[in-house]
């Protein structure tokens, strides 16, 4: 429990802001603890960016109050200036000026003096770039520019780092390993950071909380596990992670499904027809007896699992509910064929046509049908 005389580095409360006739943010409320990394999720278009704008002080809200370490920095009356926020900012693409040296560029912005070059020279040391100190902003790789622009904004010591995107721009195996360096020199610095990311697995290792936006809202904030494993909705589950979905019927806290009883997570209100999640490394391929039966009929080989499609061989008329459909993607007709994805690990000894049972791991999460 934080310390009640240590107020939050950043506090918003019912913000909204909208550019002409388009609403962008909606009664947004988010809470950043001293020290901790959260990320804003969500596809782009939702509001990210923009939120970020106006905590970093780039915008001015429509309504509602931004405050940041315990003083009002934005509302109806109070708007301070970005440069008196003492908040670093770290956009897409770096930003660095290209008519000033690695140097010079961390040092911008600070005070001339022997603290500067103090300064300038631990973040070099820091970031692990002291030897790139003379080169120009156009003879650093992209990683390297990020370096930079990351030194750049600790420099002046600042109460809280936005990051907006900032590994965007690289390949995927260089931006992994850049976010995971730059990740951990934010942790041992204890730093209180809030990234912009539309990438669920840069979120889900980089944070201590995430903030799923959509449509100009934060539907869920919360620990990255609880995001995963307890998505409040089926748009939610779907941008986090890889999941198949079934129509079950819910009776006593179980859902009846085409791949059998499947005791439910959550508790859905009043719904009798639902629609149960599953992550795929809750389905296991076994023996047909040992599991709800199935064919192979694809397989798609992806390096260390192999993604079969399986489709499930008819079941008994007493074992499946009235009005039960399939998996997404099945076909319409009164008796739809059920196919989805099930991953098979090493040894990967299936092949097209081969029998196989579908066993399921764990509850699954459950919401009403969709419209």
């Amino acid at each position: 429990m934080r310390n009640e005389r240590q107020p939050a580095t950043l506090q918003v409360q019912q913000v909204e802001k909208s550019f002409g006739a388009r609403k962008v943010l909606r009664d947004v409320d988010c809470v950043v603890e001293p020290g901790q990394v959260v990320s804003l999720l969500g596809h782009s278009g939702c509001g990210k960016t923009t939120l970020l704008r106006l905590i970093a002080g780039f915008e001015r809200p429509d309504a509602g109050r931004i405050s940041v370490a315990g003083q009002l920095v934005a509302d109806a009356r109070v708007f301070v200036a970005a440069e008196k926020r003492h908040i670093g900012y770290v956009p897409q693409e770096g930003a660095l000026f290209p008519h000033l040296n690695v140097y010079d560029n961390i040092g911008f912005g600070l005070s001339k003096g022997p603290a500067r070059k103090r300064a300038v020279e631990h973040m070099l040391e820091l970031t692990g770039i002291a030897e790139l100190s003379a080169l120009m902003p156009q003879q650093l790789s992209g990683g390297q520019q990020q370096r930079v622009a990351l030194a750049r904004a600790l420099a002046p010591g600042p109460r809280m780092l936005l990051l907006d995107e900032p590994f965007n721009a690289l390949d995927a195996a260089l931006r992994a390993t850049i976010c995971q360096d730059v990740m951990a020199l934010l942790r041992r610095l204890g730093a209180t950071v809030l990234l912009v990311t539309h990438d669920q697995h840069e979120a889900f290792v980089s944070s201590d909380r995430v903030a799923v936006m959509r449509d100009g809202r934060i539907v869920q904030f919360d620990e990255p596990a609880r995001v995963y494993r307890q998505p409040v909705d089926v748009q939610t589950a779907q941008l986090v992670g890889s999941a198949v979905f079934f129509d079950g019927v819910l009776r006593d806290g179980v859902a009846q499904t085409a791949l059998g009883p499947i005791a439910a997570a959550n508790h859905c209100d009043g719904a009798a027809a639902v629609r149960v999640m599953l992550r795929h490394e809750q389905l296991r391929l076994a023996e047909p007896e040992q599991g709800r039966p199935a064919r192979v009929t694809g397989i798609a080989f992806h390096g260390h699992y192999s993604s079969l499609t399986v489709v499930l061989e008819p079941a008994p008329q007493a074992e499946t509910p009235p009005g039960m459909g399939g998996a997404d993607g099945a076909q319409d007709g009164a008796a739809p064929a059920i196919e989805f994805p099930v991953r098979a690990h090493y040894p990967f000894d299936y092949r097209i046509g081969d029998r196989v049972g579908v066993r399921v791991l764990g509850p699954a999460m459950i919401y009403e049908p969709q419209a």
